[in-house]
C-alpha cells in the first residue's frame, strides 16, 4: 500500500523523517528489504497501531544504534527454530538466516508475531507475511503495509475515535497529528575536564607514543586524554588504544581481532554477545582491552560521539553490561575501585596505581590474588545491573512459609524487600499477596502440568516466577539448604533447562546475556537502569 493511501487511514507521518542506514541495515541482514516497508518506516519510523500491532523498525535514536532491532529479529528466529525442533509438524517454515527464511517484521497483540516469508521471491517486494496467531501459523498473502491498513480498518469498524499511532523511537512517544514533544538532547557528554582529571591521576613514565589520525567520528574526551598520555597501558592492566599505535595498541588491529571474537557464531547464534561491531552500522567500536580479556567499546547510541555509552564485554564474548559512561567517566570511576560490583569484570575492586606505560613499551603487572573486597557479593551485582532498590515492600513471607511448610531462600527474601515483585528485567517475582501470587501461581501451574513433579512432594518443584516469554521459573528443593536450591526453567512447550545457582543470579546472568536462551528481550542497545556502585574504599 502506498504512504499516501495509508495516511489517509492513520494520519499523516511526522515532519521529520526517521533517518535509517538501509544498505548497511540489509548488508548485515544478508537481504534486501521491502520498498513499501522501508518507505512506510522513513516515514513513521517504529510506531504501535493502538495495541494492535507495533512494527519493527531499524531504530538509532537513543536505542544503542540498531542493536535492539538485530537483537529482535534474532530472537524471534531462535524462538521459532526451538518449537520446530520440538514439534516439526507444526512449525513447517525455516526461519532467517536459514536460506527462504521467515524474517520478523511486526509484533501483535498477545504476542503474536509477523514474519516476511523470503522463500515467496527473490524480490522482497513480492514478499507477503505470515502471521503466528494464538499459536497458529497462518499466510496473510498480503504485505506488511496491507496488514497494517488491514488492522487498522478492523479497529475503526470496532472504534469510532481514529486509531492511536505512537512512534517509539527512544526518545519518547510520538503521537500522530499532536505538535512534536521537546526532544531531549543525549546524556551530557564529559568534557576535557574528565580527561585532565584522569590524566592527572595516572603517573607517566615517559613520552606519549605517536598516533596516526582519526578517521572516524571520537568522542571529544577520549580525544583530549590521548593527546596528553597517549596509548599505552595503566597499571600493566588495561591498555588503551588509538590509530596506528604500536603493536598492540593500534585501535585498528585489535578492533578487527576483538570484533571478530563478537562476530563469531553470527546468524543469531545464542552463545554471543548479541551486537553489530564496526564497521556494521550503529556497530560498536573498541577503545580499551583488560589483561585479563574483557574488552571496552563505545555503543553509538546517536550520531555525534560525545557522551557515547560504554559497553564492556566479558573476556569469553559472551556476557555484557552497558553503562551509560563516558570512556574517560568509566576510566575514573575504575581508577577508583568503583567498578568492582559489575558482573563481567574479572576482580575489578581495588583503587588503581595509576601507573601508565607508553605504548611500545614492556609493561607487566604481578600477579595477585583477588582480596576479598576484590569480590563482589551476588546482590552488589544485582545493584549494578538494577540500581540500589528502594522498594523495602512488605510481604508476609512467614505465613507463606507456614502454608507452604517450608523455609524460603534469602535472597529471594532480599530481591522482594529492595525491588518489589518486578525488579524491571521482564521477569515478574511472585510474591505472597502480589497480583502474581506466590501459593496461587503455584498451585495453578502444578495442577497445569500433570507429569511434572511438583512440591509437596518430596524435592518437587516449587514456581517462584514467570517471565514476558511465559516461561515458568522454579526452585528445585531437593537440598535441604534453601539458599542452595537451583532452579528449573521450562517454556511452553515443556523445554527445560537448569540453572545452577540463586534466583538473583539468574536476573545477574539474564540481564548481562550469560544465561541462554534468554529469558527476556535483552541487549546492550536497550537503555540500562541507572548503575550503582558502591565507593571503592
Amino acid at each position: 500500500m502506498d504512504l499516501l493511501a495509508l495516511a489517509e487511514l492513520i494520519g499523516p507521518p511526522p515532519t521529520e523523517p526517521f533517518a535509517v542506514d538501509w544498505p548497511g541495515i540489509e548488508r548485515t541482514l544478508g537481504l534486501s528489504l521491502p520498498d513499501d516497508y522501508k518507505a512506510f518506516a522513513t516515514a513513521y519510523g517504529p510506531c504501535r497501531i493502538e495495541e494492535s500491532l507495533r512494527i519493527t523498525v531499524p531504530s538509532w535514536a537513543g536505542r544503542g544504534a540498531y542493536l535492539s532491532y538485530f537483537s529482535t529479529v534474532g530472537l524471534e528466529s531462535e524462538r521459532c527454530r526451538s518449537m520446530r525442533d520440538e514439534k516439526p509438524e507444526d512449525h513447517p517454515y525455516a526461519f532467517h538466516p536459514e536460506p527462504g527464511g521467515l524474517l520478523h517484521c511486526a509484533r501483535g497483540a498477545g504476542g503474536d508475531g509477523y514474519f516476511w516469508d523470503t522463500s515467496v521471491s527473490a524480490d522482497p517486494n513480492q514478499w507477503t507475511v505470515v502471521g503466528r496467531v494464538e499459536d497458529a501459523w497462518i499466510p496473510c498473502a498480503m504485505s506488511v503495509t496491507d496488514l497494517l491498513a488491514m488492522v487498522v480498518g478492523e479497529n475503526r469498524q470496532r472504534h469510532a475515535p481514529p486509531p492511536r499511532v505512537t512512534r517509539y523511537d527512544g526518545i519518547g512517544p510520538y503521537v500522530f497529528g499532536r505538535p512534536d514533544p521537546a526532544r531531549p538532547a543525549p546524556p551530557a557528554a564529559a568534557d576535557s575536564s574528565t580527561a585532565d582529571m584522569v590524566a592527572d591521576r595516572l603517573k607517566v613514565t615517559g613520552a606519549p607514543a605517536p598516533v596516526g589520525s582519526w578517521q572516524e567520528p571520537v568522542p571529544a574526551d577520549y580525544r583530549a586524554l590521548v593527546r596528553r598520555v597517549g596509548p599505552g597501558t595503566i597499571d600493566g592492566a588495561l591498555r588503551l588504544l588509538a590509530p596506528g599505535a604500536p603493536d598492540g595498541f593500534d585501535r585498528d588491529e585489535e578492533q578487527a581481532r576483538y570484533g571478530a571474537m563478537l562476530r563469531r557464531g553470527r546468524g543469531f547464534e545464542p552463545r554471543t554477545v548479541r551486537v553489530t561491531v564496526a564497521p556494521e552500522p550503529g556497530g560498536l567500536v573498541l577503545w580499551g582491552v583488560f589483561a585479563t580479556g574483557e574488552t571496552l567499546w563505545w555503543l553509538p547510541a546517536w550520531p555525534h560521539p560525545d557522551g557515547w555509552p560504554t559497553v564492556v564485554c566479558s573476556a569469553d564474548a559472551i556476557g555484557w553490561q552497558r553503562l551509560d559512561w563516558s570512556a574517560t567517566c568509566v576510566l575514573h570511576a575504575w581508577l577508583n575501585g568503583r567498578l568492582r560490583d559489575l558482573p563481567v569484570l574479572q576482580a575489578a575492586g581495588r583503587p588503581r596505581d595509576g601507573v601508565y606505560i607508553p605504548a611500545g613499551t614492556a609493561a607487566v603487572e604481578p600477579p595477585r590474588e583477588p582480596s576479598w573486597q576484590d569480590i563482589a557479593t551476588p546482590q552488589a551485582q544485582l545493584a549494578s545491573v538494577l540500581g540500589p532498590g528502594h522498594e523495602r515492600s512488605r510481604f508476609d513471607l512467614a505465613q507463606a512459609e507456614r502454608a507452604l511448610g517450608l523455609t524460603l531462600p534469602s535472597d529471594y527474601k532480599q530481591i522482594l524487600h529492595s525491588y518489589g515483585t518486578v525488579p524491571d528485567v521482564g521477569i515478574d517475582i511472585h510474591a505472597p499477596g502480589a497480583t502474581l501470587d506466590l501459593i496461587t501461581c503455584h498451585e495453578m501451574e502444578a495442577r497445569h502440568r500433570q507429569g511434572v513433579r511438583f512440591w509437596p512432594h518430596p524435592g518437587g518443584l516449587l514456581v517462584c516466577a514467570s517471565t514476558e516469554r511465559r516461561h515458568r521459573i522454579m526452585w528445585d528443593t531437593t537440598a535441604p539448604d534453601p539458599d542452595t536450591w537451583s532452579l528449573v526453567i521450562m517454556d511452553e512447550l515443556d523445554n527445560r533447562w537448569r540453572f545452577p545457582g540463586t534466583l538473583t543470579e539468574l536476573l545477574i546472568a539474564n540481564s548481562t546475556g550469560r544465561w541462554q536462551p534468554a529469558l527476556t528481550d535483552v541487549s546492550p542497545g536497550r537503555p540500562p537502569k541507572p548503575v550503582f556502585l558502591r565507593s571503592g574504599r
